[in-house]
This record gives structure tokens, C-alpha cells and sequence, in this order.
């Protein structure tokens, strides 16, 4: 009876603690929701509240600049003045705050927008408002609404019939490695500089006014996609409207009026579907562009390299095939797919895991050096060295043992010891920092009305304490971050109580940026960019025309100062112009054209800085090392700015210039490169309608064997069966296959990459084999091909390496250029 009563008052007792635990733990989760609720809408309980919209619709991701417009109102009789500070986390988990001033009148309200660079290491954003002291306001935290299972693809979308175009939004593409998502977009949300697109990947304009945008939008759309970005333009019966304002930069000739036509989009199953009846198409001359879908030779879809970026045109408007999209949602994946290229999308999906740490090695590659004077002289140390070892040896022995003063032998070695630390201190005080110092590269790429100057900067100091550097308030300044190593704890919490790494101070007259954390001589890498309008016409301007291997044309340097290590790129194609003089002009005919590698940007690279004279490496020599750091340069703009088929040309030059514009400070040691590039347009000197162009203007099609695309080379012993699609505009005359020079391929530095040494087999269409061709030969007429060119105007060619052992290098193929007429 006892031990039930024991047991009884037991349960009782149990049950009351559980009730107990249950109350309090219900008030926790509402003070919880209730500090969750009061974090992401803060009640009106301070001098000011504000408002914050960011992206478009609140939409943003990582890893781009983000436009976000704050709305704050004082409360309060006095004015209010204090900061708007914005927190965000890279994907090294390295918190940076960005603070603008703030001024509110009494009983006022203000409006300021800011581009922030959204970090990658956490999907949320904070912002708060504080006063002069410091005290915090009021916050907000930004939720950013993306996908948390595939990587999204932004479409920006300027369409009067945006319900039509919903086809474009949640299609999978490249195998669902992408999810589109489309943002409509209107007049008062574009933006008027072309860093306001930034967070785009495609704009699309279909049914739609251009003209109904300002000027600045209009150019800031135009800016953005010269600095890499994909504008789709859709035409039909609104052709005036999307295309005109652009037409005189984009097209070759006027277009025509628009014609109902019956369309099979060719991309889409086995090109057996029904047809797309009576839509409204047009014939656009696009400039250079390379024709991704036709209809019986009518252009359908094409697109053209702009600069950095592509312009593509649809011969239809996008809203008119809206019912047939929608039913075959491979249509809007093939399009993107093929515009993309494998490159983008790779960089879109390492962006949402978590960022990559490419752009991060590749620029430590670029700047990680320095001043060259500041190496010591090993053999002067050597010397001084030996002689110290010389004197307080047998030396001083020996005469103070002949003057019988023996005894003073250690009191002279201290004394001479003491000498020597003197000599070496002196000695070693122009490898010495005694304050923050910077190692940079600039890339100024001036066109005939814009200046876009991106710098990438090394930032370091040598002690274990906070500093700061002085920049240029009209710089966009954004952390170049490697992805956190394996081992760091992954589960890091971002809030707003994080202490920064790094904060930027933005005012009117200066921004500066302070680094909170830091260790001495520790990198802090940067990104500086502006763009400004050519007010003063200068640039490195000319005009090239290049038909039937042969270029012509002029090249003039309008700087004020010698452009060094200066050359032509064209696609396939290299003419070094060597040092030029301010003002001087260099006629093209009067240089030899050299074969270059389309991927090996550092093989090219080397040739034009003059690094392949060099047999061994020798950082003591202040000549290698400015060579060495041109080339790696060179090759970085190379590799993310020139990759793929371009139709236009690349002049590029160095300049031994010092004096960075992005900083003010006179107090800290910079060291740095500036390299100067523009684009010159590329026309075909000849008579009316005749065509010379690369057969890699579209990638061929890979039937057997490892194939890059990029590069233009096979990978092994393997023999490779391509399939050159030569396009149905072109009437084909002749076809000649251009070898890589081989000197440019024999620099042992850089590593070894081979030039294709074998046969080649043309796919005969006729009899169903393939036909080995003479070795010697490299040029074909029309008469020769008629066998191997189907009616398609395609070309299969196999080749086998006549190289046995597997080297595991590359082979770079040779390059198919078409000469013809149009149809």
C-alpha cells in the first residue's frame, strides 16, 4: 500500500513537471516567433522606421549586385542623421557591411537606393538603420526567395504581352542543371546604368517599345551586354519596335517587312511536328551572326557576339508561338541551352553551390606578385656574409695574436658582430613595409562612348592590426572570396550581431574601406569597377577587313603614351603591333598574320609580351618578371572575356603607367599593371554578298571521340569525328583548313600542347565511307567538296592522330575557314 501511495504521488509530481516544461517551452517559442516576427517587420518604435524593397520584386541571389531601395521616415521634430548599414556573407563566411549616410528632415521622409554585392555564403541579408553614434534604430532582415534545388537562370522580360511569355519561367535547362525564372520588367524598373542589370543573366524584349525607354536606359541595356550579358530580341509584325533603335549598330543591310510563313523549329523532337502556321517572320541581317535555327535557309533564330557579351535576334515575336511553347517545353531549353554555352552554366551552378574559388586563384595568379625592387640581392648578402665570416675568423685572429692582443679577440668579434647587424639592417630596409601596401591589375576596355575600367587589388598590411584604404567613391567595390576549405564549420549562423571582416564607408567625396580582422601581410582580394562615358575620344582605334586569310586595314594609338607589347587578336588569328607611339598609325598589310590557338590563351599570351624567349624562369630579372606578369594577365582577360567565336577584333597594349585612379591615398605603396584593349569591327573586303568566315562560328557536333570545343583540340590517342555545320546562307566555294603555328605552341614554361600531325577523312555522302585526304593539302574548292557537303551544308570530317603514345596533352585541330557567297 506504501509503495503504491509512492509511486501515485510520483506520476503526480511527473505529470506536473511535464505540464510545467510544456508551459514554458510554449512561452519560448513565442518569444521566438514573436523576435523572428519583430526582426523581419520591426514595429514602429524608435525616431525611424523605413521600408526596403531589393533585386526585382524582392527577388535577388549571391554573387551579383543587387539594387536596394530603402524608403525611411523620421518621426521625430529634430533632423535625423546617421547611416544605412547593409550586411551580407561570402561563401568564405566573411560578414562585409556597406554603409551609406543618411539625412532625414524633421517629420520628413528620404528615399536612397544602393547597389550592394550580395554575398554567397548565406541566403539573407540585414539592414539597419543607425544614428551617429552608432546606436542601432530599427532593422531589417532580407529573406532572399530563390530556389533551394536547382539553380535558377534570371530572365528579364520586357514585353507588353508578359502573360504570354509564361512559358519562360520554370522551364529545366541543360538537363535541368538551370530552372529559368522570369522577372518581368517595365520602364520604371530598368535601371539607367548597366550595373543595375548585373543580377540578370538574359534580358528578352518581345512585343515591346524600346523607344519608350530613355536614352540612358537604352544604353545602359546596350553597356551591359558589351560587358557580358545575353540580350533576346523577338520581332514578328512589332520588328520596328524591338529592332529599330538598335538597327544601325546591329545590322548589316535594312530588314524586310514581315511575311506569314509556316515554321518547323527544328530544335525541338525530330523536327517532324506540325508546323506553326502563319507566322509572322522577318529576314534579319544581323551582323556576324551565326544561325542557331532556320527554315529552309530563312534565319529563324541568330545570334552574334557583341564585345563580351550576345545580341540574338528571333525572325518571330516570342508572344506569337506562345500555345506551341508551351506544349513543348524542350523548345525554351534548347534556346537557352545553345545561347548559354557550357562555360555560363557551369559558372550559374557553382554560384549556387555555395560559389567556386576560380576567380579567386585565377586573380591571386594575376596580382600576386610585387615590386621586383623590393627582392633582396641574395649574392651582395652572400658577400657580406662571407666577409663578416673572414674578419671575425682568421683575420681578426690573426692580427690581434701578431700585435699580442689576444685577449681582446671577443670584445673585437661583438663589436664587429654588431657592425655587420647594422649593415644588414641598412641594407634591408627597401624589402621592409612599414604600411599598407597594393598589388593591382587594370583592365580598361574603351569603346567609341564608354570606358568600363575593372581593377582587381590585392590589399595587405604588415602588422596584426586594423587599417584602412582611401578609394574612389565612384567605384563598385565587391570581395573576391575562395569557397570555405573542407573542415571549416559549415553550420556557421549569419546575424546581425557578426562581427564584419571588412566594412566600406560610402560619402560624397570618398569611400573607405576598413578591414576589422586583420593578420599581417593577409590578402584581401578586390574587384574595383566604374564605367564612364569617352568624353575625350581616346582609345586605340582603326578598322580591319579580313577575307581570304589576307587582313587589311589601320590601327592608330590615340593615348598619350607608348602602349607596349600592343596586338591584334582575331579570332583564329594574331598580328603583334609590338610598341607604339602616341599617336602612331600601323598599316596592317605591312605585318605577318601568325595562326593562333583559340583556347591556349596562354601560349598566346606569351608570344605577345615576349615571355616564349625565355628558356627558364628567373624572378631576378626585372624584364622576366614584367613579361611574366603581362602574359598572366593577358591570358586571365583572355580566358573570361574571349572564349568562343568573336566576329569582331581585339586590340590589347600595355603601359607602364603607375598612378591607380581608384584610390586617393598617398600614404601606402602601390605596384600594379594596366592593360588597354578595344574592340574593331571586322568586314569582309570584297564585292557584294561574297562570305569568309570560320567554320567554328557554331559548334560542331561531336560524333566519336573527346572534343573541346573552347580549345579546338582532341584529348588522347583517340581519333575524333566531327560534324561542321557551315550554315544555309552560304552558296560554298572553297574551304581551307589553318594549321597552328608551331612556334607558338613550343614554349616548355607553359607546358606542351601539340599541333595535329595526321590524316584527315572526309565523310563521302555519295558512297557512304569516308575518303582519306592528301596530308600536304589544305585548301579545297568547290569541286573537290561536292561529294562530302550535304544538302544541308554540313561536313563530317574524321581525325586520327599519327602520334602513338597517349601524352594526355591536347592536339589542337586545324581550323575550317569557308569562303563562299551568299545564297
Amino acid at each position: 500500500m506504501r509503495d503504491m501511495r509512492f509511486r501515485s504521488r510520483k506520476r503526480i509530481a511527473l505529470s506536473g513537471l511535464i505540464f510545467t516544461l510544456s508551459f514554458l517551452f510554449a512561452g519560448i517559442l513565442q518569444v521566438i516567433a514573436a523576435g523572428k516576427l519583430s526582426e523581419e517587420n520591426p514595429v514602429i518604435s524608435g525616431p525611424v522606421s523605413m521600408k526596403v524593397e531589393y533585386g526585382y520584386g524582392d527577388v535577388a541571389k549571391g554573387g551579383r549586385y543587387v539594387p536596394v531601395k530603402i524608403e525611411a521616415e523620421n518621426h521625430e521634430k529634430q533632423p535625423f542623421e546617421g547611416i544605412i548599414a547593409i550586411s551580407t556573407m561570402e561563401s568564405d563566411y566573411g560578414v562585409y557591411f556597406y554603409n551609406y549616410p543618411l539625412k532625414i528632415e524633421g517629420d520628413g521622409k528620404t528615399e536612397q537606393s544602393c547597389m550592394v554585392p550580395f554575398g554567397q555564403g548565406s541566403e539573407q541579408v540585414f539592414v539597419s538603420i543607425k544614428d551617429k553614434n552608432g546606436n542601432l534604430v530599427v532593422k531589417k532582415r532580407l529573406k532572399m526567395d530563390i530556389n533551394r534545388e536547382t539553380p535558377e537562370l534570371f530572365v528579364g522580360v520586357l514585353s507588353d504581352s508578359m502573360e504570354k511569355l509564361n512559358y519562360l519561367d520554370g522551364a529545366g535547362i541543360s538537363y535541368s542543371a538551370l530552372k529559368s525564372r522570369m522577372i518581368p520588367l517595365g520602364k520604371e524598373s530598368v535601371p539607367e546604368e548597366a550595373i543595375g542589370l548585373n543580377l540578370m543573366d538574359v534580358v528578352l524584349v518581345s512585343s515591346y517599345r524600346l523607344r519608350d525607354l530613355s536614352e540612358k536606359q537604352t544604353k545602359a541595356i546596350m553597356d551591359w551586354v558589351k560587358d557580358g550579358g545575353i540580350l533576346v530580341l523577338g520581332t514578328g509584325e512589332r520588328v520596328d519596335d524591338t529592332l529599330g533603335r538598335f538597327a544601325p549598330e546591329l545590322l548589316d543591310d535594312n530588314y524586310d517587312m514581315p511575311v506569314a510563313m509556316d515554321v518547323h523549329m527544328e530544335s525541338v523532337g525530330d523536327g517532324q511536328q506540325e508546323p506553326i502556321s502563319g507566322l509572322m517572320c522577318v529576314d534579319i541581317p544581323l551582323h556576324g551572326a551565326n544561325v542557331l535555327e532556320s527554315e529552309s535557309g530563312f534565319p529563324l533564330f541568330q545570334a552574334a557576339a557583341m564585345e563580351k557579351g550576345i545580341i540574338a535576334v528571333a525572325a518571330y515575336d516570342f508572344a506569337d508561338i506562345s500555345d506551341f511553347a508551351a506544349q513543348e517545353p524542350s523548345y525554351v531549353d534548347n534556346m537557352f541551352t545553345g545561347l548559354l554555352g557550357k562555360e555560363r552554366i557551369q559558372n550559374l551552378t557553382d554560384y549556387y553551390y555555395g560559389g567556386s574559388s576560380e576567380d579567386y586563384w585565377a586573380v591571386q595568379r594575376v596580382i600576386n606578385s610585387g615590386n621586383v625592387n623590393r627582392l633582396p640581392n641574395v649574392k651582395i648578402y652572400v658577400l657580406v656574409i662571407v666577409l663578416y665570416i673572414l674578419l671575425a675568423g682568421p683575420v681578426v685572429y690573426y692580427f690581434l695574436r701578431k700585435w699580442e692582443m689576444r685577449h681582446y679577440y671577443w670584445g673585437v668579434v661583438t663589436a664587429l658582430s654588431l657592425v655587420f647587424v647594422g649593415v644588414i639592417y641598412l641594407m634591408g630596409m627597401k624589402t621592409r613595409f612599414k604600411s599598407t601596401f597594393l598589388t593591382y591589375a587594370t583592365i580598361h576596355d574603351i569603346s567609341e562612348d564608354t570606358i568600363i575600367e575593372i581593377s582587381y587589388v590585392n590589399v595587405r598590411n604588415p602588422y596584426n592590426k586594423p587599417y584602412s584604404l582611401e578609394l574612389s567613391p565612384e567605384y563598385s567595390v565587391r570581395p573576391i572570396n575562395r569557397r570555405a576549405s573542407y573542415g571549416t564549420n559549415s553550420s556557421v549562423r549569419f546575424t546581425d550581431l557578426v562581427q564584419p571582416r571588412a566594412s566600406v564607408w560610402y560619402n560624397e567625396m570618398s569611400a573607405r574601406l576598413n578591414f576589422h580582422e586583420a593578420a599581417a601581410f593577409e590578402s584581401n582580394y578586390l574587384q574595383l569597377r566604374k564605367i564612364q562615358e569617352n568624353k575625350g575620344k581616346g582609345g586605340i582605334v582603326g578598322e580591319i577587313s579580313y577575307f581570304d586569310g589576307e587582313v587589311k586595314g589601320e590601327i592608330t594609338n590615340q593615348y598619350d603614351f607608348v602602349l607596349e607589347d600592343s596586338a591584334v587578336l582575331l579570332y583564329g588569328e594574331l598580328i603583334l603591333l609590338g610598341d607604339m607611339q602616341p599617336g602612331e598609325t600601323r598599316n596592317l598589310e605591312e605585318l605577318s598574320v601568325c595562326h593562333a590557338p583559340v583556347g591556349e590563351e596562354a601560349f598566346v599570351a606569351a608570344r605577345i609580351t615576349g615571355l616564349d624567349s625565355y628558356e627558364r624562369a628567373d624572378i631576378n630579372d626585372k624584364t622576366y618578371v614584367q613579361d611574366m606578369e603581362r602574359s598572366n594577365l593577358l591570358a586571365f582577360y583572355m580566358r573570361r572575356e574571349l572564349e568562343g567565336y568573336r566576329r569582331e577584333a581585339r586590340v590589347i597594349g600595355f603601359s607602364n603607367q603607375q598612378d591607380p585612379q581608384f584610390t586617393g591615398d598617398k600614404g601606402i605603396e602601390v605596384y600594379g599593371l594596366n592593360m588597354f584593349t578595344s574592340a574593331i569591327a571586322v568586314y569582309n573586303d570584297t564585292a557584294e554578298g561574297e562570305i569568309y568566315r570560320s567554320a567554328l562560328m557554331k559548334a560542331p557536333k561531336a560524333q566519336t571521340g573527346s572534343y573541346d570545343y573552347i580549345k579546338n583540340a582532341m584529348y588522347g590517342m583517340d581519333s575524333v569525328t566531327l560534324e561542321y555545320s557551315l550554315g544555309n546562307d552560304i552558296q560554298v566555294d572553297e574551304i581551307t583548313f589553318c594549321q597552328v603555328a608551331e612556334e607558338l605552341l613550343g614554349n616548355e614554361l607553359l607546358g606542351r600542347v601539340y599541333r595535329f600531325n595526321g590524316d584527315m577523312y572526309f565523310y563521302n555522302f555519295n558512297s557512304g565511307s569516308y575518303d582519306k585526304m592528301d596530308r600536304n593539302k589544305e585548301k579545297f574548292s568547290i569541286d573537290e567538296l561536292s561529294s562530302y557537303l550535304s544538302p544541308g551544308n554540313t561536313m563530317t570530317i574524321k581525325y586520327i592522330d599519327s602520334r602513338q603514345e597517349d601524352s594526355g596533352w591536347d592536339t589542337v585541330l586545324p581550323m575550317p575557314m569557308v569562303k563562299g557567297r551568299e545564297k
